[in-house]
This record gives C-alpha cells, structure tokens and sequence, in this order.
C-alpha cells in the first residue's frame, strides 16, 4: 500500500517573515537575533530595513503592533546592530518595519501583514 506523502512541517514565524522579505526583493543580512526587538536586519534598494516579527493569536491593528517604548527600545537596537556591523555598506536611509503573523495551533499562516515605516 502506498504511504500518504509527508506533510511539510511548520515553518515557524521568523521563517515566515524572512519569506515574505525576500519575496518583496530584500536582501537578508542578519536575523534570529538573540534578546533583541528586532528580528530581522534586511537590505533593499540602499536602504537598510529593522523589522520586528510578533506573532498574535488574533488579529491586531498597526496601532497595537507597537507601542512608544518598544519604538526607543527598537531605534536602540538598530544603532547597536550598526554598531557592530561596521562592514555593512552605509545605507542611504534606514526604516523600522513590523511584521504581525497569526498562525493557527498546526502552524498554519492564516495571515501575515506588513507594515512599512512604522517609524
């Protein structure tokens, strides 16, 4: 009898979003960064972009995805990365972005929205 075809695991959010980033034409540079609210570190087109990734059991508004404090913490951490990163090329403007990602309890996307320019 022939075996039912595996079913892919789970691609987990930060996966999902580094995806999504790619497919928009960016470049990864660093990502999976520990104890940082930043989540992924792209380039695109000369601009270096920050992009935080949460994942929410519902679904949230561009309001709720960021609040003021973690805005200092992520403009913090961004000036930190580049710190450390001496080598990456100057960009000729850097963006905050912020991916929210719902999944569903087998890890299926039920939806991913991408908000450009947070701040």
């Amino acid at each position: 009898m022939p075996r039912a075809p595996k079913s892919e695991p789970p691609r987990s959010p930060l996966r999902l979003a580094a995806d999504h980033l790619e497919g928009r034409g960016h470049v990864i540079l660093d990502s999976g960064l520990k104890r940082q609210p930043i989540d992924i570190v792209s380039r695109k087109d000369g601009l270096i972009v920050f992009t935080a990734v949460r994942q929410y059991p519902s679904l949230y508004s561009r309001a709720d995805y960021v609040t003021e404090r973690q805005r200092v913490d992520v403009r913090k951490a961004g000036a930190a990365w580049l710190a450390r990163h001496e080598s990456i090329p100057q960009a000729s403007e850097l963006r905050f972005d912020g991916i929210g990602i719902t999944i569903d309890g087998t890890g299926r996307l039920l939806r991913l929205d991408y908000f450009e320019g947070l701040y």
